[in-house]
C-alpha cells in the first residue's frame, strides 16, 4: 500500500522558474518577495537547486495558485 507519488525536485524547480517567466514579473522582483538571491532562481531553471517549501508556499501566494500546481 505504498502508492505515494515521489516528488520530482528537478521538475518542481523548472515549474517554479517557468511560472516566474510566464508571469512577466522580473526575477529581481520575485527574489525580493521570497527573500532569496536572484542566482537561486536561475539555478531552478536548470534544476541545479530546488525551491524549498517556503519558496513553493511563497510562489503559490504570489501567483495565487495551489501548491500542487508547482510541485511535480
Amino acid at each position: 500500500m505504498n502508492d505515494l507519488k515521489e516528488l520530482d525536485e528537478v521538475q518542481t524547480a523548472k515549474n517554479a522558474y517557468r511560472l516566474i517567466i510566464e508571469s512577466g514579473r522580473s526575477i529581481e522582483d520575485i527574489s525580493l518577495s521570497l527573500k532569496i538571491s536572484e542566482r537561486v532562481i536561475y539555478y531552478w531553471r536548470t534544476g541545479k537547486r530546488f525551491p524549498n517549501i517556503k519558496h513553493v508556499y511563497g510562489l503559490s501566494q504570489i501567483f495565487n495558485l495551489p501548491i500542487e500546481s508547482i510541485l511535480a
